[in-house]
């Protein structure tokens, strides 16, 4: 990998790392919802609304570098 490559790299890695903490809040809201435990929930919640916001960051910026590649 050229290093010119390297941030870009780094953005799809942080991407794929967002996807993972959104999928783990998902599965501990399900757990905490079973267990009606009401500040699991919310924290679980809070886990997914970040792990969204990384992919929908990374996202944005990895079109809008491919898009100024072209």
């Amino acid at each position: 990998m050229r290093s010119s490559d390297a941030p870009t790299g780094r953005l799809r890695t942080s991407a794929v790392s967002g996807a993972v903490v959104a999928l783990c809040g998902v599965v501990l809201a399900a757990f905490a919802a079973q267990a009606g435990r009401t500040l699991s929930l919310v924290v679980a919640c809070v886990q997914v609304a970040a792990g969204v916001w990384i992919l929908v960051d990374n996202g944005r910026e990895l079109r809008r570098r491919a898009a100024r590649d072209r």
